[in-house]
């Protein structure tokens, strides 16, 4: 995979979802693209995982709290540079 150093407006340059168990989804997602991990960082309702690649952030990972667990409505989210 190549390393972008820079990114033209309107370019999609992250990601990020929530999932029931984030534990699980950043092992998975750690192992299968080489990912490292940041100290969890706690945010209003939970934690709140930064992945890496080579120092870079590459995608965040946060863990569903129980009302979005019980309104079954999934969140993934890009970033995209403007």
């Amino acid at each position: 995979m190549p390393k972008v150093t820079s990114y033209l407006p309107d370019t999609p340059s992250g990601t990020d979802f929530s999932t029931i168990d984030a534990n699980k989804a950043v092992a998975f997602y750690g192992s299968l693209f080489g990912r490292s991990e940041d100290s969890p960082k706690r945010g209003t309702h939970s934690f709140y995982h930064i992945q890496r690649i080579d120092r870079q952030s590459i995608a965040g990972v946060a863990q569903r709290d129980e009302e979005q667990i019980s309104s079954n409505i999934p969140h993934v989210g890009t970033f995209i540079l403007l």
